[in-house]
């Protein structure tokens, strides 16, 4: 089974606010988030607790998903500040990925994110969050498995972040969600 995580647990210290929570359409951001994809096949995962104390970036929100939901076999992992990545280019990166790859991601974007080898990344996760030292950058990942940079053939506009009330306003007046 195929799953999307939409990580959604950050501080939002530049925005000043959860970022998850700010109002889009009619909705929350991850609302809307969670409904476009679903209404494009994708199971979609969100808000699992972390399994580890004190916040620890969105390798223990990866962690924690992957740990709660042992059935599914393939990950897709994106942010909820990532309004403009499409399911297609999600389809297209699972599309493209070689099966021996543990992880994917198009080339210099660490999300989003595909992990095929579940298991495997969970344990490595585990041991990193365990060491107050240990990795917390989701390019760890990348570095530590048989990973894979897929070319991007994709509009380069999809891997913005919105960490900003400013990016924030840019986004809403440009709308280009592509939604009514």
């Amino acid at each position: 089974m195929d799953a999307l995580l939409i990580l959604s647990g950050g501080r939002s210290s530049r925005m000043g606010r959860d970022k998850s929570q700010l109002k889009f359409h009619n909705q929350t951001l991850l609302e809307w988030q969670s409904a476009r994809f679903q209404q494009a096949g994708f199971n979609v995962v969100h808000s699992v607790a972390d399994n580890f104390a004190g916040f620890l970036g969105p390798l223990a929100g990866i962690e924690a998903a992957l740990s709660k939901h042992p059935e599914v076999t393939r990950w897709s992992v994106i942010a909820v500040d990532m309004p403009l990545i499409s399911p297609s280019s999600l389809t297209e990166l699972r599309r493209r990925a070689s099966l021996n790859s543990v992880v994917a991601s198009f080339k210099k974007q660490p999300l989003p994110l595909l992990i095929q080898q579940p298991e495997v990344v969970r344990q490595r996760l585990a041991d990193w969050l365990s060491d107050p030292d240990g990795p917390r950058a989701i390019r760890a990942l990348m570095d530590a498995f048989t990973s894979e940079e897929l070319s991007n053939e994709i509009d380069l506009e999809q891997f913005e972040n919105i960490n900003t009330p400013e990016q924030w306003r840019s986004f809403i007046d440009e709308d280009k969600s592509n939604e009514p």
